[in-house]
């Protein structure tokens, strides 16, 4: 039985790394009561501290990579893993070690650009029976 390639909405992994990137470090006050409010609602109060926040992250970022690896040769080959593993880096060390927010948001959209280039549907080719090199001369 011939297996199915995945579909658009496996690449839709990455986006739980995406919206933890987008969770505050202490920055911005603003955002601290819809936080709060949401997670005490949901019982996880203990989410709001840094510590979690960078291991949420890193496990989530790490899902959104190990999706965007699997099966990379089939799909799109190495380019949307490589993008995607820069994009995490750059993820992780602009929100927890230097703190500047628009690169943070330049990582968020490369992971963005690397699943949609994952998903992409590859073009279909027209299998006639002959190796490549005998359709190139036979053209």
């Amino acid at each position: 039985m011939k297996k199915k390639a995945p579909g658009w909405w496996n690449s839709l992994a990455s986006l739980p790394g995406v919206g933890a990137t987008l969770l505050p470090v202490g920055a911005c006050p603003a955002c601290w009561p819809v936080y709060s409010g949401i997670l005490g609602a949901l019982g996880l109060t203990f989410l709001l501290d840094s510590a979690y926040v960078l291991s949420i992250t890193l496990a989530l970022l790490c899902v959104a990579l190990l999706v965007l690896g699997s099966r990379a040769k089939a799909r799109r080959g190495y380019g949307p893993l490589i993008l995607g593993a820069a994009s995490a880096g750059m993820i992780l060390f602009f929100k927890f070690v230097w703190m500047i927010d628009p690169l943070v948001y330049i990582g968020i959209s490369s992971l963005v650009i690397a699943s949609f280039w994952n998903a992409w549907p590859n073009k279909k080719t027209k299998n006639t029976g002959a190796c490549p090199r005998c359709v190139e001369t036979v053209r």
